[in-house]
């Protein structure tokens, strides 16, 4: 919970920090973030030549993919399934993907933190719906009825949706295998 919020926070002032660059025409800085929940270990780790004070883990390791990830999607703030159990109620996740990250077997469903309950409009609720709805579609190897939503939801703004739409028209194509069941294999770290 405390993670998310501070994620939230945290991009608020980036987003007032791009806004103030843009204006003053320089180049900014764009921060993204990527929280999943897990164990790790912290502390000092090395030997007595060379010691360093950091974190390591399975659970590290994942919010660095995550955090890189916002850059496929075009999104901020970036969670796993884990974290998104775990941070309550009072907080809007979109559905993103289910992912198999490279070198890994378990696959993980991921979410964008859109925000505070309190603070996220009617209006994106609905484009979080209609996403949702095509994300179903694609899962479901309709390809064509979620294209259309996804192409939709692009032309309106919806950034996560270009994700999409080359996979779904790709699929059109190239149909997936019978046993392809919905998971994204990401070939990159």
């Amino acid at each position: 919970k405390h993670a998310c919020l501070g994620a939230v926070k945290a991009s608020e002032i980036v987003a007032d920090l791009i806004e103030k660059a843009q204006a003053d025409n320089k180049t900014p800085l764009i921060t993204r973030f990527g929280v999943t929940t897990g164990e790790l270990t912290l502390g000092n780790i090395g030997s007595k030549r060379k010691i360093e004070y950091t974190v390591i883990g399975d659970a590290v390791n994942s919010g660095f993919r995550l955090e890189g990830l916002n850059k496929f999607y075009d999104t901020t703030i970036l969670v796993s399934e884990y974290t998104k159990q775990g941070a309550g109620d009072e907080f809007v996740f979109r559905y993103l993907d289910i992912l198999r990250y490279k070198g890994k077997v378990t696959p993980v469903r991921i979410y964008e933190l859109v925000g505070l309950k309190e603070s996220v409009s009617a209006e994106k609720l609905n484009v979080i719906a209609e996403f949702e709805k095509a994300l179903g579609f694609y899962q479901s190897k309709k390809f064509t009825e979620a294209l259309e939503i996804f192409k939709k939801l692009a032309e309106e703004g919806d950034k996560p949706s270009g994700a999409f739409i080359w996979r779904c028209e790709d699929f059109i194509k190239n149909p997936p295998s019978p046993e392809w069941n919905g998971v994204w294999v990401m070939k990159r770290k």
